[in-house]
């Protein structure tokens, strides 16, 4: 690692603040999910890979079943 170098640790707490998304008409707009997914991820300085897997973590009834 080189002198002064930036660490940049990644937050995983911040997926308590993405809501559960079912794909009902009963559930948020799927926009708004995936906007959750995004705003966090940039927040937590979240890598790709883990926002496809909390995406999945937040699944729920139909869409879950569809995954």
């Amino acid at each position: 690692m080189s002198v002064g170098a930036l660490i940049v640790h990644k937050d995983l707490s911040l997926v308590t603040l993405v809501p559960k998304w079912s794909g009902s008409d009963s559930s948020i707009a799927l926009e708004e999910f995936l906007s959750s997914i995004e705003s966090a991820a940039k927040i937590g300085h979240w890598s790709d890979l883990d926002k496809r897997e909390i995406v999945v973590l937040k699944l729920t009834d139909s869409a879950k079943l569809f995954y």
